[in-house]
């Protein structure tokens, strides 16, 4: 990972400050790294980088790894595994699938997904994201759908409660920037996630996402 020129070597999970302005993010590891707008990992979240990525981020002054790198990634399944099962299910699992040969069966329904449709501009400096997303009750519970748009600028975003009934559905979620106007023919960077909790927003709460370049209608 290189941030702001600097380079670190398995990095371990932890925030890393950039040392100028705007923030140029490397990410090389193996997951996806949370940039936010104060050092030390504090202030407001100002958009992910996804592995193998480069960003640059005007406000950004830290970022966030949620965990030890680098590491294999987890398939959605392998992660819903470890999230809604016991240690000791999951050893006995494994031990019966090496006695029978056969692989341990299945213990949730089908993984969640999300994506991206299109992006517009609603307001003065309101946007909207229409996204199709499906989510299961049996699943952790996933308690948001949030939208970011990353502008050359900074930040706007928000979130829709989901619907989780192992159905497709597909919302227009709202984003709203502080200050900032919105203009149809804006280049924007979308960031669409299933989250399991509300606070912190971060990549370690995420079920699902997807991420697309768009020009705004």
């Amino acid at each position: 990972m290189k941030i702001s020129g600097k380079t670190y070597n398995n990095p371990a999970k932890g925030c890393y400050d950039g040392n100028f302005w705007p923030l140029s993010v490397n990410n090389q590891t193996d997951v996806p790294i949370s940039v936010y707008d104060s050092r030390n990992g504090a202030g407001q979240f100002d958009g992910v980088i996804l592995s193998p990525r480069i960003g640059n981020f005007e406000f950004g002054r830290t970022v966030l790894i949620p965990g030890n790198t680098p590491v294999r990634k987890l398939s959605s399944k392998e992660t819903f595994m470890k999230m809604s099962l016991p240690s000791a299910v999951l050893s006995a699992m494994a031990a019966a699938a090496i006695v029978t040969g056969t692989a341990a069966p299945a213990a949730h329904a089908a993984d969640p997904t999300i994506k991206i449709n299109s992006a517009k501009a609603t307001g003065d400096r309101t946007a909207s994201v229409s996204v199709t997303y499906t989510c299961s009750a049996s699943q952790p519970p996933i308690k948001l759908v949030g939208v970011l748009l990353r502008f050359g600028w900074g930040t706007a975003g928000g979130s829709v409660d989901p619907v989780c009934d192992g159905a497709s559905h597909t919302v227009s979620v709202p984003a709203q920037s502080t200050f900032n106007p919105i203009r149809a023919g804006d280049s924007v960077t979308v960031t669409a996630t299933l989250e399991n909790l509300s606070l912190p927003r971060s990549p370690e709460n995420w079920v699902a996402m997807d991420q697309k370049q768009l020009t705004l209608t």
